[in-house]
């Protein structure tokens, strides 16, 4: 902690480049990154900090009611941050307030059982609040068919299954573990069949060489299959 008059000092430390932090009560953290040239160099940096700015976080689902249980996070969106900010637990569960936030731009996460993740972009200001209200979509399955123009099931047929509403592949949340397939590659199985698990309820583009077709997730539900029939 520093001195009454402000200051810090830490004598000792090896050449390299170093993260540093500090906050006190009712003031946002400041973070950011210091290098020590050589073990004769004596650095020194003047910090200001700002009155905190708070992030106040309120999870739902699609039809409006409270996750009281959903877990959020709040980082630095440019990395800088070397831990996220604290919750108030007090607030819980109506609510989650972060508090001690700079001026700056954060990345907020919500997550919940049987819910798909979901994040967004907060900028935050010295001494104001933000208000989010985020809202989860369930998870749910698509099983898909893939078949010829003679009826024959398509076999190990990549497809390419794009979410209309953010416009992300299935891919992209296979690659990060969010949704899993059977089987695994995401290519179809000897029966032309393709299953995908955990993605978010909505509406789906799902492609494969000359067809396309749409489907929509049900909330905590399997749909399909949906059928593919590929041109001749």
């Amino acid at each position: 902690t520093s001195t009454p008059d402000g200051s810090y000092f830490l004598a000792g430390v090896k050449p390299g480049t170093y993260g540093f932090g500090a906050r006190a009560e009712g003031f946002g953290r400041v973070e950011e990154t210091i290098t020590v040239v050589d073990e004769e160099s004596v650095v020194r940096r003047d910090v200001v900090l700002e009155p905190e700015a708070l992030i106040e976080v309120v999870v739902k689902d699609r039809a409006g009611a409270l996750l009281a249980a959903a877990e959020c996070s709040v980082v630095r969106a440019d990395g800088s941050g070397m831990a996220p900010l604290r919750v108030r637990e007090e607030w819980l569960p109506e609510r989650r307030v972060f508090y001690g936030a700079a001026s700056a731009e954060y990345t907020v996460r919500a997550a919940a059982e049987s819910f798909f993740p979901a994040e967004v972009q907060a900028s935050c200001r010295s001494g104001q609040t933000t208000n989010l209200t985020m809202a989860l979509r369930r998870k749910g399955a698509l099983r898909l068919k893939v078949i010829t123009a003679a009826g024959a099931p398509a076999r190990s047929m990549p497809l390419e299954v794009i979410d209309v509403e953010t416009g992300t592949s299935a891919s992209a949340w296979l690659a990060a573990g969010l949704v899993t397939s059977a089987p695994s590659p995401a290519v179809t199985d000897e029966k032309g069949e393709l299953r995908l698990d955990g993605l978010p309820e909505g509406t789906y583009r799902v492609s494969a060489p000359g067809c396309t077709v749409t489907a929509r997730v049900a909330a905590g539900e399997e749909t399909g299959p949906v059928t593919l029939m590929l041109p001749q």
